[in-house]
């Protein structure tokens, strides 16, 4: 199954920026890159002990936003200190800029289960945006594990009033609320609850980002009978924590210094996505390939939080992670003139690094019956988490809630596109696509996703013009350079397909989707044993990667390891039961094994998940001709030839099954329908014919 990356991008329209009233003026300090540069080149290697200011972003702490001169070819970031906050360095800057410019991701940590963990205790540590051996990644991994151990209740809190998991979870034991043991894997993210920045004519406003908590259930047991539907299995207490510590966030980072830090994190990736939005932006390539960043080890992996109940069944175990996100939003009004030359108009020199200036607090008053934007951002917060959850059903309701409201953001409509795209709803998928880029032509992630959608419905050539669209926006593109690649391997262009897979990895060495997809395209040209290879590269990176697991079960598969290609898929399943490739693997494994039965309900599972599948229905059918059923096998294998009328091998089986039925004239007319389609197939159904 090749891994199709999607993403969603957002513009509100209609809005206008002004400044308050000088009676509330504040004054705050704007720091200039290229001063920075210039001064960073000009110490050489001891620029850190010569140049502190340099370092420490002159002394801001809490980012306002930023102002571009453009005659200056200067990027000027604008904020101001607060004693209560945890600094922020140029180092965090330059790790946000290169994950949103360099990788094309979000900064990302999560503490992740492997198949050993259940003996060893040890998760895996994943880091994507960039941010593994940096201090910005080990403060994401401390914030997060700092969550765990709260939640566990093996710290304190520090805010009081504050009840953790672990105390509503024994308090419900005690009071005999539920029925039966309970056995729960939940895992707690740190996530954005309202990420978003204005955009317009080279000023960028950071407001009310917040970071908050969001919990999901990875695995439950109740009374010893598992919850077949985690999904959507709904665990009170874990969710009264999340709420808590999101809407105490503020008071946490008064006493824990992990979540003060992580503030400012949050701001310079919005920031960073920020910059992506303007139309013309200044030249990032110093500090994205020459910068001289500073290592700082990060963990591979960490033990498994786990706690039982005192004087009762059951127990608790936790994992999660950290995912910095925002929505920049491009405003089609407003006078910045204002606060561009609040900055601008004081600036000593263009030799100084940084410098103070007075103005009034920056807000966004709408027009009459506008939608605030922070309204949108928080509703589309939760519905790209619901997304990632695989809650696609709730996703969509989301997004059309908003739509009802404001049709005319494009964020919306882009990120509508990516929970069609997970649905396998594509032609629907296609039409928000198109409504994104009729909104915001400028929008690259619509474009990936329309590239997505016309290949889903094999229009190949149209999709990787897309891609190749949204690569002349955005050179760097890894998603868009993995999409194109999925989109020539599936016409049979295996080694054009990984060209576009190495020019993804070159962006992002740690890309698992881009190793995954190249192990598919050479598993696709029969080089199964180096197949193998770039899966295992992939599951180093992320251990928890379904597909990546289920593609290495469909080669195992293909060299007659059947054993291990069970095992692989099992893998994959017990990580998301919800892949159809998966069960088609595992089928096949077991009825190489002639374990009829068990192959059988495989299939029936796949359909389940994917009732499209022409290739679950094919192999429906050869499990039943197998058990001796041909008029059952018969229709099974007419659904796959509906679906696809050029699947040879199901027309091949299909004939063999006419056979068995006594039926030769109709093999026949197989035959001469295989003919035009695969003449070794068409060999193989004659030798049955004449045996």
């Amino acid at each position: 199954m090749k891994e199709l990356v999607a993403f969603a991008r957002s513009r509100v329209l209609t809005a206008f920026l002004c400044l308050a009233s000088a009676a509330f003026a504040s004054q705050y300090t704007a720091f200039s890159l290229r001063v920075a540069q210039q001064r960073i080149e000009k110490a050489g290697a001891n620029w850190r002990q010569s140049e502190p200011e340099v370092l420490d972003l002159g002394g801001i702490n809490k980012v306002e936003g930023f102002v571009y001169d453009t005659a200056a070819k200067d990027l000027i970031l604008v904020g101001d200190h607060e004693s209560d906050r945890a600094i922020l360095t140029l180092d965090d800057l330059v790790v946000a800029l290169r994950a949103r410019f360099r990788y094309g991701e979000w900064p990302l940590v999560s503490i992740d289960p492997t198949p050993e963990t259940k003996t060893t205790q040890m998760q895996h540590v994943r880091f994507e945006g960039g941010v593994e051996n940096t201090a910005f990644g080990q403060a994401m991994y401390d914030a997060d594990y700092r969550l765990k151990q709260m939640g566990m209740g093996l710290v304190e809190p520090g805010v009081v009033g504050l009840k953790t998991y672990w105390d509503r979870s024994v308090e419900e034991a005690q009071s005999g609320i539920g029925s039966g043991q309970k056995e729960v894997n939940s895992r707690f993210w740190f996530y954005p609850s309202n990420p978003h920045v204005v955009v317009r004519d080279g000023v960028c406003v950071v407001r009310g980002l917040k970071v908050g908590v969001f919990t999901e259930v990875l695995s439950a047991k109740i009374g010893g009978k598992a919850v077949e539907d985690v999904k959507a299995f709904k665990l009170e207490n874990a969710d009264a924590f999340a709420s808590d510590v999101s809407q105490r966030f503020d008071d946490l980072c008064t006493v824990q210094p992990s979540y003060n830090r992580l503030r400012g994190l949050q701001e310079l990736v919005a920031v960073s996505k920020a910059l992506e939005e303007l139309d013309e932006g200044p030249d990032l390539d110093w500090w994205l390939k020459a910068y001289p960043l500073v290592s700082a080890e990060t963990p591979k992996e960490t033990r498994v939080l786990t706690r039982k109940y005192d004087g009762a069944h059951g127990w608790l175990e936790v994992s999660g992670g950290v995912h910095l996100t925002a929505l920049a939003m491009r405003l089609n009004a407003g006078d910045t003139k204002a606060l561009r030359e609040a900055v601008l108009a004081v600036r000593p020199t263009l030799e100084n690094l940084s410098w103070q200036f007075v103005a009034a607090q920056w807000l966004i008053p709408l027009v009459s019956g506008q939608v605030g934007p922070e309204d949108i951002t928080l509703l589309c917060q939760q519905s790209m988490f619901l997304e990632e959850q695989g809650r696609f059903p709730d996703a969509l309701a989301l997004y059309d809630r908003i739509l009802e409201t404001d049709s005319g953001n494009a964020v919306v409509w882009c990120g509508k596109s990516v929970t069609l795209i997970r649905l396998g709803r594509s032609d629907e998928a296609l039409t928000c696509s198109n409504r994104a880029l009729e909104i915001d032509p400028q929008a690259v992630e619509a474009r990936n996703n329309k590239g997505i959608a016309l290949a889903m419905l094999r229009r190949y050539d149209e999709a990787i013009k897309c891609y190749d669209e949204a690569l002349e926006a955005r050179p760097r593109y890894a998603a868009a350079l993995s999409n194109k690649g999925n989109a020539l391997a599936d016409q049979g262009q295996y080694d054009e397909a990984v060209k576009c897979y190495d020019e993804a990895l070159e962006v992002d060495p740690q890309y698992a989707e881009a190793l995954s997809n190249k192990g598919n395209a050479l598993a696709d040209g029969a080089h199964y044993d180096e197949a193998l290879e770039w899966y295992d590269r992939a599951l180093e990176v992320n251990p928890g990667y379904a597909n990546a697991w289920s593609n290495k079960g469909a080669a195992l598969l293909r060299l007659g390891r059947c054993e291990e290609a069970i095992r692989c898929c099992d893998r994959a399943l017990e990580l998301d039961p919800r892949i159809a490739s998966a069960w088609d693997g595992k089928c096949g494994a077991l009825a190489r094994l002639k374990r009829y039965d068990e192959a059988l309900h495989c299939c029936d599972r796949s359909l389940e998940m994917d009732s499209l599948n022409a290739e679950a229905w094919y192999a429906s059918g050869s499990v039943l001709l197998a058990l001796g059923r041909p008029v059952d096998a018969l229709q099974q294998l007419d659904r796959a030839i509906g679906i696809d009328p050029g699947l040879a091998h199901a027309h091949a089986a299909r004939g063999l099954a006419l056979l068995k039925l006594g039926k030769r004239d109709a093999a026949l007319a197989e035959y001469g329908i295989l003919l035009k389609l695969d003449a070794s197939w068409a060999q193989e159904l004659m030798r049955a014919i004449y045996e």
